[in-house]
């Protein structure tokens, strides 16, 4: 969905589902494509070992020839073939199909599976990408509709999610005692909470400039009722964040003017050392043309996944090297980190943190200063013996986001 357009609030669905026909319809064409990348990558690996053994070049390329290559180009087009009759059926299918609410189980489903593969959902327009869009109570809302839920001089608190996860991340647990409730604390103070759904498989540019875009119509108009806007995200959704900030200060946008606290919630700022193992491996797999075709598999997963290397924000051609973010001048920024350690300054904490993000990678240090986010102590703060989805319903956290957006 275009960030401009704007999407009217649904009524309430008193039937929930599951399983939509668009989801089957999604499925297919991920089976067909499956199978489509599995005949590319069996071919690849035959034609490498048919070029080893009769000496021809190796960058002849990867498609086999002769009866072979036949083989090969007779199970695309049947699969084809196949996938476009299902496309067809199931699409009119859906088109028919009364529309319900869905189940919290397939909105966490489908996020997971944007989180992989969001970005090749989106170019080949499977029904199964997630759009980006606001929620207030549970309800989508366009933009527009979302600024008339503001009362005059409100605050208004965005809440971004991370990779792979949804929405409701954010609420707490009711069957853990010590669960807090991050949402309902901040709408019990006044705050009017939405949240934003995204693709979090796009590349986080991408994401960044949309909901710039969106905030631009939320509170960028001058009679706005917004009088306090903060924005929190969790994991990837803090750089998401960074990401519109610096991209509406390019465009010249009025709602960055009104941005007064972004707080960043186990926020990768200088990138997952698991995402750069990952790329490493890939390499490795790239030495041996036996070995290469292999390599592909690895490659499969999404490009913000593969942005979170180095925590890559804007679109430049070297995720690596130092790159100057803007941010509101007027903006109070906090970065919030955790650990599973007792001790935030141990060699576990620095290296690996809450289990996916390292302390000094959410706090935003970094030993080449022109990469380092430098913040006030009292801006930082270090949750210990918590892991990276638990800090979202800790007590201390809750607490300490509070104290800082009542500065």
């Amino acid at each position: 969905m275009n960030a401009n357009s704007t999407t009217s609030s649904s009524p309430t669905l008193s039937r929930t589902a599951h399983l939509q026909v668009s989801d089957i319809d999604g499925l297919a064409r991920l089976a067909v494509s499956g199978v489509t990348g599995i005949t590319d990558l069996v071919e690849h690996l035959h034609g490498t070992i048919l070029r080893s053994v009769t000496l021809r070049r190796a960058d002849d390329g990867q498609r086999t020839r002769g009866i072979t290559g036949l083989v090969y180009r007779s199970v695309r087009g049947v699969t084809g073939l196949v996938g476009g009759t299902l496309e067809l059926g199931l699409g009119a299918a859906a088109a028919r199909q009364v529309t319900a609410k869905s189940s919290a189980e397939r909105i966490r489903t489908i996020a997971i599976l944007n989180g992989v593969l969001g970005d090749t959902l989106e170019a080949r327009g499977n029904p199964l990408a997630l759009p980006m869009c606001l929620l207030h109570d549970g309800l989508e809302l366009g933009p527009e509709a979302a600024a008339h839920i503001v009362p005059a001089g409100g605050k208004l608190a965005l809440l971004i999610h991370g990779l792979c996860l949804d929405e409701a991340c954010w609420d707490g647990d009711p069957e853990q005692l010590d669960s807090a409730d991050l949402p309902r604390r901040l709408a019990d103070q006044g705050w009017t909470v939405l949240r934003l759904r995204y693709n979090s498989g796009r590349p986080i540019h991408a994401n960044g400039r949309d909901l710039a875009a969106m905030l631009q119509l939320l509170v960028g108009k001058e009679d706005t009722s917004v009088d306090q806007l903060a924005i929190l995200g969790h994991s990837m959704g803090g750089l998401v964040a960074r990401s519109a900030a610096h991209q509406g200060i390019d465009a010249g946008h009025d709602w960055t003017r009104r941005l007064d606290q972004l707080v960043c919630i186990a926020t990768p700022h200088h990138g997952s050392p698991l995402e750069r193992i990952g790329h490493g491996i890939d390499r490795a797999l790239d030495i041996s043309r036996y070995s290469a075709p292999f390599a592909r598999l690895g490659k499969i997963r999404s490009a913000g996944i593969t942005d979170l290397r180095h925590g890559r924000i804007l679109d430049v051609p070297n995720d690596a090297a130092p790159v100057a973010t803007r941010m509101p001048p007027q903006t109070r920024r906090y970065h919030l980190a955790a650990t599973l350690d007792a001790d935030p300054g141990s060699l576990r904490s620095r290296h690996y943190g809450d289990g996916l993000v390292p302390v000094p990678a959410a706090l935003g240090d970094h030993p080449d200063p022109a990469r380092a986010l430098p913040l006030s102590a009292k801006n930082r703060h270090v949750i210990t013996e918590t892991g990276h989805l638990a800090v979202l319903r800790s007590t201390e956290a809750v607490e300490r986001i509070e104290a800082w957006l009542n500065e």
